[in-house]
């Protein structure tokens, strides 16, 4: 598999603007020719979720037998949840914390990293739900997180990727992302409809997009696909 930037630094860290290229990622892939076919249209990065209440939800076996069928040179990642309180779904229930968590105790967490039970073809690690730093210093995969533009500053030590949708296809806040100060990649509500705007807008240094080219949740709509690519690589000069 690859990696989302060549050039970074060691360890998790991303505050700076080095790249070995835009970031084109297609999450919510739950079958093979999903995945193929998003890779055929132009993206070189893939998302599995490993959230259980996700609509997206895939089982790790299941993740292994497609990435066994993908090039070498795509990226994997893991879309996990340390905190689901933030989960806009969850709104009518209160506060999941913990209750969500994929762990048997204390006593298994300080044996074992968070988030061990991943396959070891996947790279790289997608957070939702981090409070702070501390929230990720143990995952031993390099790590994404998962923010708004208001927590963005919380997570100079990583990657970011602005992402408050949750898979609900909620648009992010252009406004407070314009002159952000660092690098991101853009994610939440993006469509073959306002990709171009949002990345002539924003310059991002990658994009993430799910429900904005799905037929129903975990299926891609591959017209939608084909087109919000086709915007994508138009803009980055990508062949």
């Amino acid at each position: 598999m690859g990696n989302l930037n060549e050039n970074a630094s060691p360890g998790n860290s991303r505050s700076g603007t080095d790249s070995a290229g835009p970031v084109v990622k297609v999450c919510g892939i739950t079958s093979l020719d999903d995945a193929l076919a998003s890779i055929e249209l132009g993206a070189n990065t893939l998302g599995f979720n490993f959230y259980p209440r996700s609509p997206r939800f895939i089982e790790p076996a299941r993740a292994v037998e497609i990435l066994q069928g993908l090039p070498g040179d795509v990226t994997a990642v893991a879309v996990v949840v340390v905190d689901s309180s933030e989960d806009p779904r969850l709104a009518s229930e209160g506060p999941a914390g913990a209750s969500h968590r994929r762990s048997s105790g204390a006593a298994d967490a300080e044996e074992n990293p968070p988030f061990s039970y991943l396959p070891e073809m996947i790279e790289w690690v997608q957070v939702h739900g981090a409070r702070s730093q501390a929230d990720l210093q143990k995952i031993d995969r390099e790590v994404l997180v998962a923010t708004s533009p208001k927590q963005v500053s919380d997570f100079g030590d990583f990657r970011v990727i602005i992402d408050t949708s949750w898979g609900t296809g909620r648009l992010a806040d252009w406004k407070a992302l314009k002159g952000l100060g660092r690098d991101y990649i853009l994610s939440g509500g993006l469509t073959p409809e306002n990709v171009k705007e949002a990345l002539e807008y924003l310059q991002p240094y990658g994009v993430d997009v799910c429900s904005g080219v799905e037929a129903a949740p975990g299926k891609k709509d591959l017209a939608r696909l084909a087109r919000f690519l086709e915007a994508v690589r138009a803009h980055y000069g990508l062949s």
